[in-house]
């Protein structure tokens, strides 16, 4: 009988260790199936798909999880979707941050893509000082193409945003225009046939006296497609100092 209780006590044992090593790994199983899911649910987000306050406040984890690496265009359209459904999330925003000073001087972003991204910005009162330079130094180069109205609001976002530093920038776009661009003027002069090169600003006389010929402005814009300086002539204007290639005029 000892022998017996013995025997029933040792499979009861037995039977209990094996109830928790069962209750053990079910527990492990679950917590990986959850993983799992929360994973695939990440991966599942679209951002293009998250324009709402209320798409924001369901999907904010799974995009700062899943926003390190969404291409440049992703990011611009994400802070365009924000500003517009007025949603700020600290941790979103910082995620954002990243991406934009990583992706800027990169070349990854178009002046049109930077003017949307900054102006978001400015609406959810997110300035970032870091994301405000990078674009300052990779809009400086180009700043030579610009239309007067393109410096202007350039301008005013930096003046709103009480960004400091970056004075080469500032002092780009507070040059005017014409010092950038040269005038095709010609003159026939004295024995004709002589054309050249000057500022409309400079005024051309003969000798004997009377202004001769009218200076002819080229005036040159940037496309906000592809970059590119083009004559305006062969732009269409986008209202707000934008200008994009005509359809039948493409940029190469």
């Amino acid at each position: 009988k000892r022998f017996s209780r013995c025997s029933d006590s040792g499979s009861g044992e037995e039977g209990v260790g094996d109830a928790s090593a069962g209750a053990g790994a079910g527990a492990a199983d679950g917590a990986a199936d959850g993983a799992a899911d929360a994973e695939a649910e990440a991966e599942a987000v679209v951002l293009s798909e998250v324009t709402t306050f209320s798409d924001f406040v369901r999907h904010c984890p799974q995009l700062v999880k899943s926003l390190p690496s969404a291409p440049a265009t992703d990011v611009v359209l994400l802070c365009r979707n924000m500003a517009q459904a007025k949603y700020f999330d600290g941790d979103l925003m910082a995620q954002v941050w990243r991406c934009l000073r990583a992706q800027i001087p990169l070349g990854q972003l178009m002046i049109s893509d930077l003017s949307a991204v900054v102006s978001a910005l400015k609406e959810l009162n997110a300035y970032d000082q870091g994301v405000f330079r990078a674009a300052a130094m990779f809009l400086t180069p180009q700043v030579r193409m610009m239309s007067q109205e393109q410096r202007k609001y350039w301008i005013e976002i930096y003046r709103e945003v009480k960004h400091q530093g970056d004075l080469e920038f500032a002092q780009a776009l507070a040059r005017n225009p014409a010092d950038f661009l040269v005038d095709v003027a010609f003159d026939p002069g004295p024995c004709g046939g002589s054309a050249r090169f000057e500022r409309a600003a400079a005024p051309r006389h003969r000798a004997n006296g009377p202004v001769v010929g009218e200076a002819a402005r080229v005036r040159s814009v940037l496309c906000m497609l592809h970059g590119k300086q083009r004559s305006i002539d062969m732009m269409v204007d986008e209202g707000g100092g934008h200008y994009s290639c005509a359809p039948n005029r493409r940029c190469k």
